[in-house]
């Protein structure tokens, strides 16, 4: 912010590439990330990168087909999220966690410390905390430390997006 304060505007995962904006804007840095697990990263000096796009028709369509998707989920998750209730945003972010192929008896760790889950979503630890209670009553959504038991994907889809729930599929982190 102008400020100086950090505001955490989403989680990337693997795939997602951060910084890529400097090389339309005259390597201006308007974001940064922070790694909050192990990981491997590839730096690419922008000027390097900046040749290869000129050179690479296709490297410069797959940058620009990458970054639209990821903004594409992005904005649409903003938009979603000025609608819903912060249970709701909770079960949308526990949905994109979901294993594409269970869709009963659900069970992951989350990967992320609740309290930059909550931040991102845009709450108080205290809200999420109470909204993981109204999941657990309302979603079938249990909870023990980090570890997420779901007792149907259906039932979180349904209190996530009510009458839109056959329609929508979740885009996965």
């Amino acid at each position: 912010m102008p400020d100086g304060e950090d505001v955490i505007v989403d989680m990337l995962t693997a795939g997602h590439m951060v910084g890529e904006s400097a090389i339309f804007e005259q390597n201006r840095h308007t974001s940064s990330a922070q790694i909050i697990e192990d990981a491997h990263l590839i730096s690419i000096p922008s000027n390097v990168l900046k040749e290869q796009i000129r050179l690479s028709p296709t490297l410069a369509l797959s940058m620009l087909s990458s970054m639209f998707r990821h903004h594409r989920r992005h904005y649409g998750e903003i938009a979603l999220n000025a609608m819903q209730s912060a249970p709701q945003r909770i079960g949308c972010f526990l949905l994109r966690l979901c294993p594409a192929n269970k869709k009963k008896g659900i069970a992951f760790d989350l990967p992320y410390d609740k309290t930059l889950i909550a931040e991102t979503l845009g709450m108080k630890g205290a809200t999420f905390s109470r909204s993981l209670n109204i999941l657990r009553q309302k979603a079938g959504v249990h909870v023990s430390g980090t570890r997420i038991e779901i007792d149907s994907a259906e039932q979180l889809t349904k209190f996530v997006y009510g009458p839109l729930a056959a329609k929508y599929k979740p885009e996965k982190m």
